[in-house]
């Protein structure tokens, strides 16, 4: 089956915490988020070179009785049609799976966890739960409903989870943090990560700066009370 992955990496410490994983990356995306890293596998996805399953799959073979899982990003993989049989061949092969999502598609990510395809469920809220902040970092007019019942869907479904949210000066304030704890409070995980001005899809984010790091360090008490656990990457 053509599963259309558009990157791999074979093995990561960084992506899954307390875990070795694999990555894969499926391409497209309906978010245009400014900050994004990822621009190729947005705006132009059939440009990136497909990896064809008989190159990874036999690696992840290879590999299984030492990672511990697949981590499934993008792009935004609830859009590709082929996922569900992508993460049941995972799960054949013994691998869990932590899927990353944008929270826009909340029936994709039910059906998923219904049906045990999803191990452990990442999502990024990007910004308070309000349209026009949603909409500035989004790129987009942002699914707002789809965005809070993807939310309520992870929090509430048993699963290991985390919330991300990347902290642009351009686009957030500290008290909208306030706001998106409140939104997520009781969350397993949030992370909270500085915004990087390089490679960005909005190219005009090169002239943005960062907040200092020891700044955003310093909300920690601020911000760890809304979650079982906050992790700051400054």
């Amino acid at each position: 089956m053509n599963y259309d992955i558009r990157g791999f990496v074979e093995v990561s410490f960084l992506d899954w915490v307390g875990a070795v994983c694999s990555i894969i990356f499926l391409p497209n995306c309906n978010f245009r988020c400014p900050y994004c890293h990822n621009a190729d596998l947005v705006l132009r996805p059939k440009e990136v070179p497909r990896i064809p399953e008989a190159v990874i799959f036999p690696k992840l073979r290879k590999q299984k009785n030492w990672i511990e899982g697949v981590v499934i990003t993008g792009g935004e993989p609830t859009l590709s049609p082929t996922l569900p049989d992508l993460l049941s061949a995972l799960h054949r092969y013994g691998l869990k799976v932590k899927l990353d999502s944008n929270g826009s598609r909340p029936a994709v990510l039910r059906d998923l966890i219904n049906r045990g395809l999803v191990d452990y469920a990442v999502m990024d809220v990007k910004a308070p739960l309000e349209q026009s902040k949603m909409d500035a970092v989004t790129g987009i007019a942002a699914p707002l409903d789809a965005i809070c019942e993807s939310i309520e869907l992870i929090r509430g479904s048993g699963l290991p989870h985390q919330f991300r949210t990347t902290f642009c000066p351009k686009f957030l304030t500290f008290d909208d943090l306030d706001l998106i704890g409140k939104a997520i409070r009781g969350a397993d995980v949030w992370t909270v990560q500085n915004f990087k001005n390089e490679k960005t899809l909005d190219p005009g984010l090169a002239e943005v700066e960062p907040v200092d790091g020891a700044e955003l360090l310093s909300l920690r008490p601020r911000l760890a009370q809304f979650v079982k656990r906050l992790q700051i990457v400054a």
